[in-house]
């Protein structure tokens, strides 16, 4: 897609090219439709949604039997869901990739993934004894109020750990460490 915007007045313009995907929850992908790299994808963006034996049993299935599989499991969620999804997962992979580390994998985009944009974000910025860090904030996140998560850069390329959240989950298991302050900071 190619778009120009111009000012009429000024008569400046400027012209922004990316690619673009059109989503259809309602469609199904056929064995000749799907490569290797669309099936490690589809893992890819699940790997937080699903139990770790499911995944398993994910793993072990033949070509035509992941397909299968995804084509069922997408059918079975909402299409509202899906869409939400595959946007969170997309947006991770540009905002939260790192060069040894794509987005979803980080913990930021994991995060993201799993509970959504968060409220408001505390970004400090490293110092002469702290790392930089930030504290996302979710405001009614499954019920619980206020929540944080800490993220720490520890100096590899700008890929923040999670370091402290005050979530309870039954959904999984997050780091809890309330002494967290002392991890941002730089021994001397």
């Amino acid at each position: 897609m190619q778009l120009k915007v111009a000012d009429i007045k000024s008569g400046k313009s400027v012209e922004r090219q990316g690619e673009f995907w059109i989503h259809n929850p309602f469609i199904t992908i056929s064995l000749a439709q799907y490569r290797e790299e669309d099936i490690d994808e589809f893992r890819a963006q699940i790997i937080y949604l699903i139990e770790q034996k499911e995944l398993d049993m994910f793993d072990q299935l033949n070509v035509p039997a992941k397909i299968k599989y995804i084509n069922d499991y997408w059918r079975g969620k909402d299409p509202n869901f899906r869409t939400e999804h595959l946007k969170r997962f997309y947006a991770v992979q540009e905002r939260f990739a790192s060069p040894s580390l794509p987005g979803w994998k980080s913990d930021r985009g994991r995060v993201y993934i799993m509970y959504g944009p968060p409220d408001e974000i505390e970004r400090e910025p490293a110092g002469m004894d702290t790392r930089a860090y930030e504290v996302w904030i979710y405001e009614t996140l499954e019920q619980q109020g206020r929540i944080h998560f800490v993220f720490c850069d520890f100096g590899v390329f700008g890929n923040y750990r999670l370091i402290h959240s005050n979530i309870e989950s039954s959904r999984r298991s997050e780091i809890y460490n309330p002494d967290w302050i002392n991890d941002i900071r730089i021994a001397r």
